[in-house]
Protein backbone atom coordinates (compact mmCIF):
# COMPACT_ATOMS: atom_id res chain seq x y z
CA UNK A 1 0.00 0.00 0.00
CA UNK A 2 1.41 3.07 -1.32
CA UNK A 3 2.26 5.80 2.17
CA UNK A 4 0.63 9.00 2.54
CA UNK A 5 2.52 12.08 0.91
CA UNK A 6 5.70 11.74 2.99
CA UNK A 7 8.26 11.69 0.74
CA UNK A 8 10.43 14.96 0.08
CA UNK A 9 10.32 16.81 -3.59
CA UNK A 10 14.02 15.92 -3.56
CA UNK A 11 13.18 12.15 -2.94
CA UNK A 12 10.54 12.16 -6.01
CA UNK A 13 13.31 14.05 -8.37
CA UNK A 14 15.54 11.00 -7.57
CA UNK A 15 13.39 8.00 -8.03
CA UNK A 16 12.02 10.02 -11.17
CA UNK A 17 15.85 10.27 -12.08
CA UNK A 18 16.47 6.31 -11.61
CA UNK A 19 12.83 5.56 -13.36
CA UNK A 20 14.08 7.71 -16.08
CA UNK A 21 16.87 6.07 -16.51
CA UNK A 22 15.99 2.89 -16.46
CA UNK A 23 12.49 3.11 -18.87
CA UNK A 24 13.54 6.27 -21.13
CA UNK A 25 11.82 8.99 -21.85
CA UNK A 26 9.03 7.37 -23.90
CA UNK A 27 7.81 4.93 -20.97
CA UNK A 28 8.28 7.56 -18.51
CA UNK A 29 5.53 7.73 -16.20
CA UNK A 30 3.60 8.95 -12.44
CA UNK A 31 2.83 5.09 -11.88
CA UNK A 32 6.14 4.22 -12.27
CA UNK A 33 7.49 7.15 -10.15
CA UNK A 34 5.15 6.40 -7.69
CA UNK A 35 5.92 3.37 -6.77
CA UNK A 36 9.91 3.48 -6.96
CA UNK A 37 9.06 6.17 -3.91
CA UNK A 38 6.41 4.89 -2.55
CA UNK A 39 3.36 7.11 -3.04
CA UNK A 40 -0.12 7.08 -4.60
CA UNK A 41 0.27 8.00 -7.92
CA UNK A 42 -2.35 10.79 -6.45
CA UNK A 43 0.18 12.12 -4.38
CA UNK A 44 2.40 13.19 -7.09
CA UNK A 45 0.16 14.46 -9.51
CA UNK A 46 -0.65 17.35 -6.89
CA UNK A 47 2.35 18.47 -6.72
CA UNK A 48 3.54 17.66 -10.45
CA UNK A 49 0.54 18.33 -12.29
CA UNK A 50 1.09 15.91 -15.23
CA UNK A 51 4.05 13.04 -16.36
CA UNK A 52 5.15 16.01 -18.78
CA UNK A 53 5.75 18.41 -16.25
CA UNK A 54 7.33 16.00 -13.89
CA UNK A 55 10.01 14.79 -16.69
CA UNK A 56 10.22 18.35 -17.77
CA UNK A 57 11.50 19.15 -14.34
CA UNK A 58 13.71 16.00 -13.92
CA UNK A 59 15.83 16.83 -16.74
CA UNK A 60 16.49 20.20 -16.21
CA UNK A 61 18.17 19.36 -13.16
CA UNK A 62 20.19 16.92 -15.03
CA UNK A 63 21.70 19.34 -17.86
CA UNK A 64 22.05 21.54 -14.93
CA UNK A 65 24.16 18.76 -12.83
CA UNK A 66 26.12 18.00 -16.44
CA UNK A 67 26.40 21.76 -16.98
CA UNK A 68 28.22 22.71 -13.54
CA UNK A 69 30.34 19.24 -13.81
CA UNK A 70 31.58 20.81 -17.24
CA UNK A 71 32.09 24.17 -15.92
CA UNK A 72 34.23 22.93 -13.34
CA UNK A 73 36.73 20.99 -15.40
CA UNK A 74 40.08 23.48 -15.45
CA UNK A 75 43.55 23.28 -17.04
CA UNK A 76 45.88 24.85 -19.34
CA UNK A 77 44.65 24.02 -22.75
CA UNK A 78 46.02 21.09 -24.50
CA UNK A 79 46.03 17.47 -24.78
CA UNK A 80 45.43 16.76 -20.80
CA UNK A 81 42.29 18.77 -19.88
CA UNK A 82 40.55 17.58 -23.31
CA UNK A 83 41.04 14.22 -21.76
CA UNK A 84 40.00 15.51 -18.43
CA UNK A 85 36.71 16.67 -20.26
CA UNK A 86 36.20 12.92 -22.12
CA UNK A 87 36.61 11.01 -19.05
CA UNK A 88 34.06 13.11 -17.19
CA UNK A 89 31.28 12.62 -20.41
CA UNK A 90 32.29 8.96 -20.26
CA UNK A 91 31.49 8.69 -16.79
CA UNK A 92 28.57 11.23 -16.47
CA UNK A 93 27.18 9.37 -19.59
CA UNK A 94 27.71 5.67 -18.00
CA UNK A 95 27.14 6.40 -14.54
CA UNK A 96 24.04 7.02 -15.23
CA UNK A 97 22.74 4.77 -17.69
CA UNK A 98 21.99 6.91 -20.29
CA UNK A 99 23.75 6.32 -23.45
CA UNK A 100 22.02 8.75 -26.27
CA UNK A 101 18.94 9.57 -24.47
CA UNK A 102 21.06 11.83 -22.52
CA UNK A 103 22.05 13.64 -25.33
CA UNK A 104 18.80 13.51 -27.24
CA UNK A 105 16.15 14.65 -24.31
CA UNK A 106 13.41 12.40 -24.89
CA UNK A 107 13.79 11.33 -28.54
CA UNK A 108 12.04 12.38 -31.43
CA UNK A 109 8.78 14.13 -29.90
CA UNK A 110 10.40 16.39 -27.84
CA UNK A 111 8.90 19.70 -26.50
CA UNK A 112 10.49 23.16 -27.25
CA UNK A 113 11.78 22.98 -23.20
CA UNK A 114 13.50 20.44 -24.22
CA UNK A 115 14.94 21.43 -27.49
CA UNK A 116 16.01 24.24 -25.38
CA UNK A 117 17.69 21.82 -22.78
CA UNK A 118 19.25 19.82 -25.63
CA UNK A 119 21.00 23.15 -27.22
CA UNK A 120 21.81 24.31 -23.52
CA UNK A 121 24.17 21.35 -23.57
CA UNK A 122 25.39 20.89 -26.54
CA UNK A 123 26.42 24.91 -26.04
CA UNK A 124 28.15 23.97 -23.11
CA UNK A 125 30.32 20.98 -24.28
CA UNK A 126 31.49 23.25 -27.47
CA UNK A 127 32.63 25.93 -24.56
CA UNK A 128 34.44 23.94 -22.34
CA UNK A 129 36.19 21.80 -25.99
CA UNK A 130 37.01 25.16 -26.91
CA UNK A 131 39.07 26.94 -23.91
CA UNK A 132 40.72 23.28 -23.88
CA UNK A 133 41.93 23.24 -27.31
CA UNK A 134 45.32 24.76 -28.20
CA UNK A 135 46.31 26.63 -31.14
CA UNK A 136 45.87 24.13 -34.25
CA UNK A 137 46.65 24.67 -37.99
CA UNK A 138 42.94 24.54 -38.31
CA UNK A 139 40.49 26.85 -37.38
CA UNK A 140 39.73 26.62 -33.61
CA UNK A 141 35.87 26.57 -34.43
CA UNK A 142 36.44 23.31 -36.86
CA UNK A 143 38.84 21.50 -34.07
CA UNK A 144 36.01 21.98 -31.41
CA UNK A 145 33.27 21.07 -34.18
CA UNK A 146 35.88 17.65 -34.63
CA UNK A 147 36.19 17.13 -30.88
CA UNK A 148 32.55 17.22 -30.33
CA UNK A 149 31.75 15.17 -33.02
CA UNK A 150 34.24 12.46 -31.56
CA UNK A 151 32.21 12.10 -28.34
CA UNK A 152 28.95 12.11 -29.66
CA UNK A 153 30.13 9.28 -32.01
CA UNK A 154 31.82 7.33 -29.58
CA UNK A 155 28.85 7.15 -27.02
CA UNK A 156 26.94 6.04 -30.15
CA UNK A 157 29.64 3.31 -31.03
CA UNK A 158 29.19 2.25 -27.32
CA UNK A 159 25.90 1.41 -28.00
CA UNK A 160 26.67 -1.51 -30.21
CA UNK A 161 29.31 -2.86 -28.15
CA UNK A 162 28.42 -5.76 -25.25
CA UNK A 163 29.80 -5.47 -22.17
CA UNK A 164 32.17 -2.15 -23.20
CA UNK A 165 32.94 0.11 -21.09
CA UNK A 166 32.13 3.45 -21.55
CA UNK A 167 34.81 5.38 -19.97
CA UNK A 168 37.61 3.47 -21.24
CA UNK A 169 36.83 3.41 -24.64
CA UNK A 170 35.99 7.41 -24.27
CA UNK A 171 39.68 7.77 -23.24
CA UNK A 172 41.42 5.21 -25.88
CA UNK A 173 40.01 6.61 -28.48
CA UNK A 174 40.57 10.19 -27.48
CA UNK A 175 43.92 9.86 -27.43
CA UNK A 176 43.66 8.45 -31.16
CA UNK A 177 42.50 11.22 -31.61
CA UNK A 178 44.69 13.48 -29.94
CA UNK A 179 47.09 11.82 -31.79
CA UNK A 180 46.36 12.14 -34.99
CA UNK A 181 45.63 15.80 -34.33
CA UNK A 182 49.04 15.99 -32.78
CA UNK A 183 48.04 16.96 -29.69
CA UNK A 184 50.72 16.60 -26.96
CA UNK A 185 49.52 14.72 -23.48
CA UNK A 186 50.63 12.77 -20.58
CA UNK A 187 50.37 8.81 -21.30
CA UNK A 188 50.35 8.66 -17.59
CA UNK A 189 48.03 11.45 -16.70
CA UNK A 190 45.33 9.45 -19.50
CA UNK A 191 45.79 5.75 -17.48
CA UNK A 192 45.13 7.42 -14.55
CA UNK A 193 41.76 8.89 -15.87
CA UNK A 194 40.91 4.95 -16.67
CA UNK A 195 38.75 2.82 -14.33
CA UNK A 196 40.30 0.41 -12.00
CA UNK A 197 40.44 -3.09 -12.85
CA UNK A 198 37.51 -5.42 -11.23
CA UNK A 199 38.87 -8.47 -9.76
CA UNK A 200 36.44 -11.23 -10.09
CA UNK A 201 35.52 -13.39 -6.68
CA UNK A 202 36.20 -16.70 -8.76
CA UNK A 203 39.61 -15.09 -10.26
CA UNK A 204 40.45 -14.04 -6.02
CA UNK A 205 38.98 -17.99 -4.73
CA UNK A 206 41.57 -19.24 -7.59
CA UNK A 207 44.26 -17.43 -6.26
CA UNK A 208 43.86 -18.16 -2.62
CA UNK A 209 43.57 -21.89 -3.98
CA UNK A 210 47.00 -21.83 -5.73
CA UNK A 211 48.50 -20.59 -2.21
CA UNK A 212 47.35 -23.17 0.41
CA UNK A 213 49.22 -26.44 -1.73
CA UNK A 214 52.35 -23.97 -1.65
CA UNK A 215 52.08 -23.34 2.15
CA UNK A 216 51.63 -27.32 2.77
CA UNK A 217 54.97 -27.95 0.29
CA UNK A 218 56.84 -26.00 2.77
CA UNK A 219 55.96 -27.63 5.97
CA UNK A 220 56.12 -30.59 4.47
CA UNK A 221 59.65 -29.90 3.47
CA UNK A 222 60.69 -28.46 7.04
CA UNK A 223 60.54 -24.91 5.45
Amino acid sequence: MARPQLASDEEIFSAAERVLVQLGGHRFSIAAVAEAVGLSRAAIILRFKSTEALRDEVLKRMVQAFIERMNAISGEPGGNTLLLLASAVGAQVSRRGLGTSFFDGGGQNRSELLQQLVRIRSETIDRVIARAMPELHIARREAVAMFSTHLGGTVLAWQSMENADLLTLMIERSRTWLELAGIPYDKAFARSLLPAPRKSGPVRKAAAAKKVPEKKAKKKSGA
